[in-house]
């Protein structure tokens, strides 16, 4: 059952300031709506016996102590998953989007699986030996920095470097050794829609989109 809550006391920036009268839980997903009837999402960052901290995932204008009601969900932010996802683009919340125009589309995963993106603690001296080798087609990664499959490559780059045409060439070219079915999960965070669009092209010229789920957040 969710609960309403009124009693805003502070509203800074993207971040919302209740007082703590609900048994609310650290990471919780909360509805933010307003008279208007708009609806925000937002996630509980930060808890003491006085004060729940709730941060928006959206813009916070037009927001007021006096406007917004608080409904908490009594869950953690989940996503659904689907083979769907293949050769699709998502927003910061898992919801699809047109690359061109930046609207999130009406249509929605046809899928009841949902996983909660904070996922499990790994034991380290429980977790398998990373064994599988993937090839990038770049020879000083695949040479001296080998990437395994599962992890993460960020790529720091600076002003005026070709970061987004390596970052597109790996993410076109990356292999694994066998026949395996595989897959790569794209993410873009803080680049501009030009940047966004070459790397569309970029994925469907190559002929390998379908094998990439990208995730994009706009700067």
């Amino acid at each position: 059952m969710s609960v309403i809550y009124r009693k805003i006391q502070q509203i800074i920036g993207p971040l919302i300031f209740l007082k703590n009268e609900h048994n609310a839980q650290f990471g919780e997903i909360v509805i933010i709506r307003t008279d208007d009837e708009k609806i925000r999402m937002g996630q509980i960052i930060k808890m003491s016996e006085e004060i729940i901290v709730v941060e928006v995932f959206e813009d916070t204008a037009g927001l007021s102590t006096e406007n917004a009601e608080i409904i908490f969900t009594e869950d953690t932010f989940k996503v659904k998953i689907s083979k769907d996802m293949f050769g699709q683009t998502f927003n910061s919340l898992g919801k699809p989007i047109d690359i061109k125009t930046k609207a999130v589309l009406d249509s929605d995963l046809l899928s009841d699986v949902q996983r909660d993106i904070s996922g499990v603690p790994i034991n380290p001296f429980a977790r398998e030996y990373p064994v599988d080798i993937i090839q990038t087609g770049i020879s000083v990664i695949d040479g001296l920095f080998t990437l395994i499959r599962g992890q993460k490559l960020p790529i720091f780059s600076g002003q005026g470097l070709p970061h987004n045409k390596l970052a597109a060439q790996i993410a076109t070219q990356a292999k694994v050794l066998g026949e395996e079915p595989f897959v790569i999960i794209f993410c873009g965070i803080g680049i501009i829609h030009d940047e966004a669009i070459y790397f569309l092209n970029r994925f469907q010229e190559s002929g390998s989109i379908q094998n990439i789920i990208s995730f994009i957040i706009f700067g």
